[in-house]
């Protein structure tokens, strides 16, 4: 987002609005909050002490699998509600069954569509990032996984599809991996926005999982999913050098709900 485009958001009577929804006079949920809110955060954290902001963050996410969980990602960055809880405070989710023929909210999607939403969020955030660069391959691939993990923890449903794989480096949604290099980034364009509108909850998880990645760095994400105990590592122990076999659903859902414990 350019200068330009963040002078026309964040104009005084969307701040108005905003403090209305937020403070509950509003009901309506602004159309623009995600990324009124997003663009606030990023320029809040770019005018820290001096310091980057991945060293600045880094210091108060926790190593390992404990800063992967939904509560971490949120923790990280301001924001919304968590994933929908229900009146007992439990979160709400789907059946057993939806893990594996998915949700009536969410449904199974098409990976490479994913990723090209993930791409457009991504390109539309980096101009708030201490060094924008180029979304790596690496990092499509950790965003990606993690969100399917989140889902499979909160919700008991899959957000892609396709099912993650054992890679050498870690896990690998190859699909993408794939396609994607013989892919038209014309196939990628109004992705995000498409996503916002058939999936706010998904588009807003993907949006605070880039911020995670981008500020804790993709070597040390990925450090954290293939650690000891990590679905990844326990099929790699299971299958040596298997490559390609398949994450186990019911291992990556217990992972991540796991790696909230203390949190």
């Amino acid at each position: 987002m350019d200068e330009m485009e963040r002078e026309i958001l964040l104009n005084t009577k969307n701040m108005e609005t905003m403090i209305s929804w937020l403070t509950g006079e509003e009901q309506q949920r602004p159309e623009f909050a995600e990324s009124f809110m997003t663009t606030m955060h990023l320029l809040y954290m770019n005018k820290g002490d001096g310091e980057p902001l991945s060293v600045r963050r880094r210091r108060r996410i926790p190593a390992g699998a404990a800063a992967l969980s939904l509560s971490a990602i949120e923790r990280s960055v301001s924001g919304e509600t968590r994933l929908s809880p229900s009146s007992d405070g439990e979160v709400s989710g789907g059946k057993e069954e939806e893990s594996r023929t998915g949700g009536e909210e969410h449904g199974e999607r098409d990976s490479l569509e994913l990723a090209w939403a993930v791409i457009d969020l991504y390109g539309k955030m980096a101009d708030g990032f201490d060094r924008p660069r180029p979304m790596s391959m690496s990092m499509l691939q950790a965003v990606l996984y993690i969100a399917y993990g989140i889902f499979l923890s909160e919700r008991k449903i899959r957000i892609t599809k396709e099912h993650p794989q054992m890679w050498r480096y870690g896990p690998v949604f190859a699909r993408v991996y794939s396609r994607l290099q013989r892919s038209d980034a014309e196939d990628g364009r109004g992705a995000a926005d498409r996503l916002q509108k058939d999936d706010p909850e998904l588009h807003r998880v993907i949006v605070r999982t880039i911020l995670f990645c981008v500020d804790r760095g993709v070597r040390a994400v990925a450090e954290d999913i293939t650690a000891a105990g990590s679905p990844w590592e326990k099929c790699r122990r299971d299958h040596p050098d298997k490559w390609s076999t398949e994450l186990d659903d019911g291992e990556i859902g217990k992972w991540f709900s796991e790696s909230k414990n203390g949190l």
